[in-house]
């Protein structure tokens, strides 16, 4: 007969195996239908931050359909100004960037052949001519590129409309589709489950309104340095810094590296500096303020967890995995947690803590 240590450790390991087994399993359904089960997730995070609004309007008298179909043709055209007056303003602003970039190449070049380096011009013309060589002789690739950039868009579209399509039902049907999963567990656990719902839709909502407050702010300063110093592209940076929000510890450093390339370029260094300093006192405000203060009651994750979390939805899913990384890790520690507890027999503990 085996020692009592010994069967605890050979039973633990089985079921070990089973839930890595079953956890791997979920990973290769889900990479076959990455574009459904980001849509899914999407429509969830906007039906969070939607779910106020149509319950407005429900209470004022509209029915369900018309609540939620408002709900999302509002969201739909207030993405379609903010994009249009973005690339309104790419346009406007993009032939003033192009002159500074050239005359920039320019001043490079006159450095290089008057400067302490004495390039030779000739040196400099056949650095070009294999410059254009080489794009020539890659035309193909840049077309089979093009073609792929295509297909990348298309599918973009599809998952748009998808996604669009997902949150009109969860705002219209939601409660009775979150019902119906209820009944698919037996009776004596259903009131478990349903409070682990409950809140994972609260740590789920906070998560979002926490993150659309602090990329609001984020979006706003930054957007102000780039108005007050004439920089170009400031609608088009503000959007670009309020997006990047959604990317803990990545996206704010490579939004600000953005603007003070931009403010370079069309600028020079002085402003450059001052775009950096305003792009370092928003990431201090945002880390020490506003995550502690705004997220801090909703999400409740260690620096390594959102790394590791990052690293690994943008392996499996590019940057769509690593915006959806953190909420989704805040969710399953919220439900396992509630589970954790109740197994423990604290079921009171677990229904009064938040």
């Amino acid at each position: 007969m085996a020692p009592p240590l010994l069967r605890a450790a050979s039973d633990w390991s089985l079921r070990i195996l089973i839930v890595t087994a079953a956890v791997v399993l979920l990973g290769l359904l889900l990479a076959r239908l990455q574009l459904i089960a980001l849509a899914v997730f999407a429509a969830l995070l906007i039906s969070a931050l939607l779910w106020p609004v149509t319950s407005r309007l429900r209470r004022a008298g509209a029915s369900r359909g018309l609540a939620a179909a408002v709900t999302v043709l509002g969201l739909v055209l207030l993405l379609a100004g903010v994009g249009t007056l973005a690339s309104r303003q790419a346009g406007h602003d993009i032939t003033q960037l192009q002159t500074s970039v050239s005359g920039g190449i320019d001043k490079v070049q006159n450095w290089l052949v008057t400067g302490p380096a004495s390039v030779d011009q000739q040196q400099i013309d056949r650095y070009r001519g294999q410059i254009r060589d080489a794009i020539r002789d890659n035309q193909s690739r840049l077309a089979t590129g093009a073609v792929q950039g295509a297909r990348t868009a298309l599918e973009v579209l599809g998952g748009t409309v998808l996604v669009l399509f997902t949150t009109f039902f969860l705002l219209f049907d939601g409660e009775r589709i979150w019902r119906w999963v209820l009944r698919l567990f037996s009776a004596h656990v259903r009131p478990e489950v349903d409070e682990a719902g409950t809140r994972a839709w609260r740590t789920l909502t906070g998560y979002i309104r926490g993150t659309i407050l602090v990329a609001t702010v984020d979006a706003v300063f930054i957007g102000l340095g780039l108005l007050l110093t004439g920089t170009p592209l400031v609608v088009p940076l503000a959007l670009l810094t309020f997006l990047a929000a959604f990317i803990p510890l990545v996206g704010a450093t490579v939004a600000g590296i953005a603007a003070v390339l931009v403010a370079l370029v069309a600028k020079g260094p002085a402003v450059a500096l001052i775009i950096a300093a305003v792009v370092l006192a928003v990431q201090q405000l945002e880390g020490h303020i506003l995550q502690p203060l705004v997220l801090g009651r909703a999400v409740h994750l260690h620096p390594l967890a959102v790394a590791f979390g990052i690293t690994a939805g943008s392996i499996i899913a590019g940057i769509p995995g690593a915006i959806v990384a953190v909420p989704l890790i805040a969710v399953i520690t919220t439900v396992t947690t509630y589970f954790a507890r109740v197994h423990r027999g604290e079921q009171a503990d677990a229904a009064a803590a938040s």
